[in-house]
């Protein structure tokens, strides 16, 4: 140092820790605790072991002044970046060069310009430059080891482990017997290190889901010799983008969630601290043969689940009505309506797939064909619905129950729907109004009819339609409780709601 100099004396040290990094952190973080950069002072009678590191070789003289070492910089090869910067962990295997460098600059006052410095000299770790030393040490070396001639740290195993930088110099004092004091300066870096997770695989290197009707395919797959992940990083690729897979990390369970609602295929590509692990994804939408039958007592049909691969039983929900065998044999015992379902386990919980069935007189299934086939092959025409090939709602319902030997009253002429209805209350076959707890019930049966009233045009409860209801279908489950929707001969699905309009049972 220059000596002999009246103006004041300002000593500056700036110590940048420079790490080369090897490699880089693939995927985002997820659960991370910031870096640790600290800066902290201290006096010469603290001791470094304080800080986690190695006791300090000299004690400072008695009242030797306190420092702070103000930019502390973590810097790659060629940037020096500030220290909150996006890099926040290291990876088990991450190697570099530890660099200190100092600049001793004398001569200018507290806040004076950059350009009043006169004079500056350096140094390095390691080095001394006017009885200033650098040392530095690390708390947990099981973690983290430093090669104190090369200057070189490796990472061993996941964790946190901090090394404290040390700068020990010598300040010009004329107060001081010796000519100088000992101010001690410390710089504090904690690295956060993600377990090793080159050794982890996976539990299965295949897995399939299923899905049933608005359900989501779902599954989790265990991670093996998965290193702890207190700080891990992770991320995902799918090999098909249409199918639009989700994935997630458990990492108190050490599982993967992998989920989708979209049925496919894709190549699953985990990337787990920088490892990467591949998974095949299956997923499919499983279904049933049929989701409505209509049958007549006696009557067997076989059902079948597809696209589904495992363990399952069938169940039906009133086997009075039909029973159902493993095989997926189908028997009308009664009459009235019932679901028959296939139960298996999914990752949620149990899933359900069924049919609703119901079972009629027998030989009534061909009334509702007959219903049917008018309304696909025939037009629509009230003037001409006597006629071959034409129809109107009424003539349709009439032509259908003359199979059995039904005309509602009248036999060679189709009545309207408002007579088709006084007929049936004269015979007390009028069910009331339909509601959806009804339907849900399960009270119609298929070949009922509908009777839509309201109309002002002097009939019968100013009936002006009729349809014919053709059964019931499953659409999904509510736990255990099958949702259903209403068939019609002539119409689309749940094509009518309740509104006031009544049933009838020919």
């Amino acid at each position: 140092m220059r000596r002999g100099r009246k103006a004041a004396l300002w000593l500056a040290m700036c110590l940048a820790l420079a790490a080369v990094f090897q490699g880089s952190v693939a995927g985002a973080a997820t659960d991370m605790s910031d870096v640790a950069i600290e800066m902290a002072a201290a006096d010469g009678k603290r001791d470094l072991a304080d800080e986690g590191g190695e006791p300090a070789a000299e004690a400072a003289t008695e009242g030797a002044a306190t420092g702070r070492i103000r930019n502390v910089y973590l810097h790659n090869k060629d940037n020096i970046i500030p220290a909150d910067y996006d890099r926040e962990f290291f990876r088990v295997g991450d190697h570099g060069v530890l660099t200190f460098s100092g600049e001793h600059i004398d001569n200018m006052a507290p806040g004076a310009p950059s350009s009043a410095i006169e004079g500056m000299k350096s140094f390095e770790s390691g080095d001394s430059y006017e009885g200033t030393e650098i040392s530095y040490s690390v708390d947990k070396p099981e973690i983290l080891t430093i090669d104190k001639t090369n200057h070189l740290y490796r990472i061993l195993a996941g964790g946190e482990a901090t090394v404290i930088i040390t700068a020990k110099i010598k300040v010009e004092d004329p107060t001081e017997s010796t000519g100088y004091r000992e101010e001690r300066w410390l710089a504090k870096f904690t690295f956060i290190i993600m377990g090793d997770a080159r050794g982890t695989s996976l539990s299965k290197k295949t897995v399939t889901t299923y899905m049933v009707y608005d359900t989501i395919g779902a599954a989790d797959v265990e991670l093996i010799d998965c290193p702890d992940l207190k700080y891990y990083s992770f991320d995902y690729r799918s090999s098909n983008s249409e199918m639009l897979v989700d994935v997630s990390l458990d990492p108190i369970d050490k599982k993967i969630h992998i989920q989708s609602y979209v049925e496919g295929t894709s190549t699953i590509t985990l990337i787990l601290n920088g490892s990467e692990l591949k998974l095949k994804f299956i997923n499919k939408l499983t279904s049933i043969s049929t989701d409505h039958h209509v049958m007549d007592v006696g009557d067997d049909f076989v059902i079948k689940i597809l696209k589904y691969k495992g363990s399952f039983k069938w169940r039906s929900t009133r086997p009075s009505v039909a029973t159902v065998s493993k095989s997926g044999i189908v028997r009308g015992k009664n009459v009235g309506n019932t679901v028959v379902y296939a139960q298996f386990k999914g990752l949620t919980g149990t899933q359900r797939i069924g049919c609703a069935v119901s079972v009629v007189k027998k030989g009534h299934t061909k009334v509702l064909n007959k219903a049917i086939k008018i309304g696909d092959t025939c037009s629509y025409s009230q003037p001409m619905r006597m006629q071959k090939g034409y129809y109107d709602c009424s003539s349709l319902v009439w032509r259908a129950y003359a199979q059995i030997g039904k005309y509602f009253g009248l036999r060679k002429y189709a009545p309207t729907a408002a007579e088709e209805a006084r007929w049936c209350a004269g015979k007390g076959r009028i069910l009331g109004e339909w509601d959806y707890g009804k339907i849900q019930d399960m009270v119609y049966r298929p070949g009922d009819v509908l009777f839509r009233t309201g109309a002002r045009n002097g009939r019968y409860l100013g009936i002006y339609h009729v349809e014919m209801f053709a059964g019931y279908k499953v659409i999904g489950f509510d736990g255990d409780e099958p949702l259903l929707s209403m068939c019609w001969a002539n119409r689309p699905d749940n094509y009518y709601e309740p509104c006031g309009d009544i049933f009838g049972r020919p």
